[in-house]
């Protein structure tokens, strides 16, 4: 309770994140209903945060579009993830020849942007959410590697695994039940930032108009919509935006003071 740097971002998060899980089960309208009486209508008590220029409620499309965008980014770092602590544990643990090839292929995986492995995949297999998660989360792999790599590199000689060797124990065992538990805090923290990055990457990815696609909401194509009227209704750029910055700054600040809270009590090695 005393990091206020994590607070503030959870805070922050779970504020905007209950806005958009209440989405899951009600908005307020269709997100795609159009009603051309209301196009560009400002906001009332029954449009709180107004209507777009196709008369489209523009709360309920917030609600809408953050959820695709947070699933988006969930399975993004998922996959990431995944085979990240994967690659990363085999690296660091046994090191040397296996070491070598694995980071060699991570750095060149690194080498590649995301977005320009999202475009290479949606120019084959078409737009759609999976074709987004697919490549985010490949790209975001090499980062959860290198991370996992040090940790288990640093882990790797220390008593409680030498201890689990001499006991018998299988190099499967060491890696996921003795390794990887102690290397929580920085796999969280990790965690808590590639999600920060992953919803900025879709938000950009759908903002270019090669993410998700119209009609379906997502705050980055709503952004997209709205820089049109900018001047005449700036308010759909303001909307969207304010959620996504602070869906950005929530996490951010949440990995930060994770990450710092868990360095400042020191590291432990685990039985």
């Amino acid at each position: 309770m005393k990091n206020r740097t994590f607070i503030i971002g959870a805070v922050i998060s779970s504020a905007v994140m209950l806005i958009i899980l209440v989405g899951c089960f009600w908005t307020p309208y269709a997100p795609e209903q159009m009603n051309p009486s209301l196009k560009l209508a400002s906001a009332s008590a029954s449009h709180p945060f107004g209507c777009d220029s196709f008369g489209r409620d523009v709360l309920s499309r917030i609600m809408a579009g953050g959820r695709i965008t947070l699933l988006t980014a969930a399975g993004t770092v998922f996959i990431g993830a995944g085979l990240g602590i994967i690659t990363g544990a085999i690296s660091g643990y046994f090191g040397g020849i296996i070491d070598n090839i694995l980071m060699r292929i991570n750095d060149t995986l690194l080498a590649f942007p995301s977005i320009l492995l999202s475009l290479v995949v949606i120019a084959l297999f078409g737009t759609g959410v999976l074709q987004l998660v697919l490549p985010l989360g490949a790209a975001f792999a090499p980062s959860f590697a290198r991370v996992v790599r040090g940790e288990f590199q640093r882990c790797r000689s220390l008593g409680y695994v030498q201890a689990a060797k001499l006991y018998g124990a299988s190099n499967t065992r060491i890696l996921f039940v003795h390794i990887l538990p102690n290397i929580k805090s920085v796999l969280i923290s990790s965690m808590l930032i590639g999600f920060n990055n992953a919803v900025l990457a879709e938000a950009a990815l759908s903002y270019l108009g090669i993410g998700v696609q119209p009609p379906a909401p997502s705050l980055g194509n709503m952004l997209s919509e709205a820089q049109t009227y900018i001047f005449k209704a700036p308010m759909l750029c303001i909307y969207p935006g304010a959620v996504l910055i602070l869906l950005i700054l929530g996490f951010g600040l949440m990995g930060d003071g994770f990450g710092r809270g868990k360095n400042a009590g020191g590291r432990h090695g685990g039985t």
